[in-house]
């Protein structure tokens, strides 16, 4: 077959894309920000709920835990993909949206107009490979190439750990200015503590995707991304494809350099569909509207033998990749439950405990800014092989406050299970160990008492002797909030918080009398809480 030698013109490429596509695309875009930035929750948390309930991973694994919304959701994913192609790509993914946004400062600013030649053979070993290990890893429990690669996740670090601690300080000076004009519209706001290597590490990924994406357009999505190679497998037979009606083609070749897949083929009249991520631009770019975006239906009639081929190969590939797979998914199943090191990290109220929080966490940090009290940290490798980057509670830098539950409304991926106040209230994520040679009080005969006076179950209480003030402990009653272990004034800590594997039911908080004596009874449903 003679393929058609692309005509060279001079003009400048005019970029468009359509209208329809852009402004959704925006939207969710905007939704996505002012939901992992926290901002009027009031008013954004449907959305931005919703939208976060149709990204891959986070409905994938709530799919596997049992979430019949999550699966329901999984499933209009992939109906999506097989009737439309990658359009997840294109106005759902966060990621994907970022990058089209440096691809159209590239053209706008950039000195290069076009983006990546066609590439016959792109790089599908590398980006097949991993979403092989992606989903090898996932299902023996660990999250680790999800929690590196999802493009859901990435960007979700990109506003905590970037974005965020910026806008906080923007906040904080605004708000100081204002008040020297007795202004006082804004609240200063205490920005969470840097983590330096995680910080590091999203500041790498924003400049490598800005990178990929102003010199080469979607090639992170092409080369790197699980969620782009999995769509990609269902995309080549989508209901909808795009395709190039040789009759009107001139092979004037606009088409091939505005593409920001790299997928179309200038010569031989074609698009892949597999990288194609639905963007539109070859359909705005032709002059002679050779590119039509239709609808195809397969001829009737035996598969020809290219397409027996095509599926005895995939079918063979499939039996290989299962059969070098069952032995390793075994033995990184084995790894990854025993590899939660010690200490155990604490795990927020919600998430049941270590094992399915770390099997289910994405690393998005949603959490982290809904938090309040900044307790919630992200940590490069407390939860071992199961994953990384996810976050625990951190007791040293605050605690767990008692009449919060933000985190449990905004995780999308199941790991934090929504629940109501006043179960979070009952719900032991740790145990408080109180050690008597490092209190003040038992080593140097003097009050403090610090433990017992924030402590919001009076699971820890003094008891009076000789006119000083024993701290005295009731494990059944103890939720594991930290606020002990912060206000304990003794290095190493007197009193500290132990994780528990897996969460419990704690029991209902304490009546004490006020003259100081042991606790006279359990508080019961109807009494007033005691301070």
């Amino acid at each position: 077959m003679t393929g058609r030698v692309p005509k060279k013109t001079g003009r400048s490429l005019k970029t468009g894309e359509s209208p329809i596509r852009a402004i959704f695309a925006g939207s969710m875009m905007l939704v996505f920000i002012l939901y992992f930035l926290d901002i009027f929750p009031a008013a954004t948390g449907f959305l931005g709920q919703t939208a976060v309930g149709f990204q891959f991973f986070p409905s994938l694994a709530g799919a596997v835990s049992g979430s019949t919304k999550a699966i329901l959701l999984f499933t209009l994913l992939l109906l999506l993909c097989m009737v439309f192609g990658r359009i997840y790509c294109a106005v759902l993914c966060p990621l994907g949206i970022f990058q089209d946004m440096m691809i159209f400062l590239s053209r706008r600013y950039g000195k290069r107009k076009g983006l990546l030649p066609y590439r016959r053979k792109p790089y599908p070993f590398l980006w097949y490979a991993i979403l092989v290990l992606t989903a090898l890893l996932f299902f023996a429990g660990s999250l680790i190439p999800i929690n590196l690669l999802d493009p859901f996740s990435i960007f979700g670090r990109f506003c905590t750990l970037l974005i965020q601690p910026v806008l906080s300080c923007i906040n904080n000076l605004l708000a100081a200015f204002a008040e020297h004009f007795d202004i006082y519209i804004l609240t200063p706001v205490t920005p969470g503590p840097v983590q330096w290597p995680l910080f590091l590490l999203a500041y790498g990924w924003f400049i490598m995707v800005i990178a990929m994406a102003f010199y080469h357009g979607r090639l992170y999505c092409n080369t790197l991304c699980p969620v782009g190679a999995f769509f990609s497998l269902f995309s080549g037979t989508a209901l909808f494809r795009f395709s190039i009606d040789e009759n009107l083609c001139t092979a004037c070749g606009k088409c091939a350099r505005i593409c920001r897949a790299g997928c179309v083929d200038p010569v031989e009249g074609k698009i892949d569909p597999a990288r194609c991520v639905a963007c539109f631009d070859c359909m705005d770019a032709c002059p002679e509207k050779a590119v039509t975006y239709t609808g195809t239906v397969p001829a009737p009639g035996n598969p020809t033998r290219n397409q027996r081929r095509k599926f005895l190969t995939s079918l063979a590939a499939g039996a290989g990749i299962m059969a070098l797979g069952l032995p390793l998914r075994t033995a990184l199943g084995k790894i990854t439950r025993e590899s939660p090191p010690l200490p155990l990290p604490v795990t927020p109220p919600g998430s049941l405990g270590i094992g399915h929080f770390s099997r289910r966490c994405v690393a998005c940090l949603a959490c982290v800014n809904a938090c309040p009290e900044k307790v919630l940290v992200p940590g490069l490798t407390p939860h071992g092989m199961a994953g990384i980057i996810q976050p625990g509670l951190d007791f040293t830098r605050s605690r767990c406050a008692y009449t919060c539950n933000a985190c449990t409304r905004v995780c999308p991926s199941g790991a934090i299970l929504p629940i109501p106040l006043e179960e979070k209230q009952r719900t032991r994520i740790g145990r408080v160990v109180f050690l008597e040679k490092r209190c003040l009080v038992y080593t140097h005969k003097r009050d403090c008492g610090a433990c017992a006076e924030v402590c919001p179950t009076h699971a820890v209480h003094t008891v009076m002797e000789n006119n000083i003030r024993y701290p005295r402990l009731k494990p059944d009653a103890c939720i594991g909030c930290g606020a002990c272990q912060l206000v304990c004034p003794v290095t190493p800590k007197a009193i500290y918080v132990e994780a528990a594997r897996v969460h419990e039911t704690a029991g209902p908080p304490f009546f004490q009398k006020q003259d100081g004596a042991s606790p006279a009874k359990v508080m019961g449903p109807e009494d007033d809480f005691p301070f």
